[in-house]
């Protein structure tokens, strides 16, 4: 019987469906994983469940911090602290959890400069308000294990595809994203319903890699509950305004006239490309009605294709 599946065994362990419990068995794919851990850094892995992948990121992390909402593995989860003196786990909501002030208070409390990585096999289900939640936290890379959809949304640059889902927006604001590898269902316990991949984010930041138009959409997305499409929209552009090269207008490079007639400019060229005829009295901002007066967080994929797309244009 395969090890893992006799720790499961032994331990009187099940999976639960509603909390998206796939337990990874296949000590290759774990291996590879846990290579991905930059000697010496950080880790925070989501997830920690039986503790079969914990222990490899372990032995080369300088700390592993885990995260995991099931008591149920506590006991589980307390022998691999005691075999793995640099090995915490706290038992969180994923999902509630402050990554940022916890990254900043260990920072500052134990003035460690380290690289801080998140390594994951994230629950599916969780996949999209994860992303969310991570979007912009100060970390060298994240290593996840999601299902393949999610996987094909992450990489997907263009709005013009179907599989641009708000998912696809993220990525595209925050990272750079790779597919390392793709994963068969059967080497989880108990088999997904689809198979899965193992993809690396690394922040766009880090990269100088930040375009004019990825601060917008950033903007959107950190605005999402509170503004309309076209507030945020308008006030992102406020600051540093488009030309139709796709770059920003400084302020204190061009004259007033030259910044009026470039947005002039601009908004014919979006209302050529929207379709629409009747979108706005004012001339200098053209998004298609039934998106600039909704939030982002109410857009469906369709629309956000299609603002995406206008932004893209720009």
């Amino acid at each position: 019987m395969n090890e893992i599946l006799k720790k499961i065994e032994d331990y009187g362990i099940t999976s639960t469906e509603k909390l998206g419990q796939h337990f990874l068995i296949d000590d290759g794919v774990l291996d590879f994983i846990g290579v991905q851990v930059m000697q010496g850094s950080n880790v925070i892995e989501v997830g920690s469940g039986i503790g079969n992948l914990t222990t490899r990121l372990a032995k080369r992390a300088r700390k592993v911090y885990g995260i995991e909402v099931d008591q149920k593995f506590r006991e589980v989860l307390a022998e691999v602290s005691n075999e793995n003196p640099n090995v915490d786990v706290f038992f969180q909501d994923a999902l509630k959890f402050d990554y940022k002030g916890f990254i900043r208070s260990q920072r500052r409390n134990e003035r460690d400069n380290s690289d801080w990585q998140i390594i994951a096999n994230l629950p599916f289900n969780i996949t999209e308000p994860f992303l969310r939640i991570i979007a912009g936290l100060p970390v060298s890379s994240i290593v996840l294990t999601i299902g393949d959809t999610s996987a094909e949304s992450l990489l997907t640059q263009s709005p013009q595809s179907l599989a641009f889902t708000k998912n696809s927006a993220v990525a595209m604001a925050y990272y750079e994203v790779e597919k390392m590898c793709d994963l068969s269902r059967d080497v989880f316990y108990p088999p997904p319903r689809t198979d899965a991949s193992i993809v690396q984010l690394v922040p766009a930041d880090s990269l100088d890699k930040l375009s004019p138009v990825h601060q917008v959409i950033r903007y959107l997305l950190e605005n999402e509950n509170r503004m309309t499409v076209e507030q945020a929209v308008r006030q992102a552009i406020q600051s540093q305004e488009y030309k139709p090269t796709g770059k920003f207008i400084d302020k204190r490079r061009t004259h007033r006239h030259e910044r009026r007639q470039l947005r002039k400019d601009l908004s014919l060229e979006v209302y050529a490309k929207s379709g629409e005829r009747q979108l706005s009295k004012r001339p200098d901002l053209m998004l298609p009605e039934d998106i600039r007066g909704l939030r982002f967080s109410k857009l469906d994929n369709s629309q956000i294709r299609i603002l995406i797309a206008i932004l893209l244009s720009i």
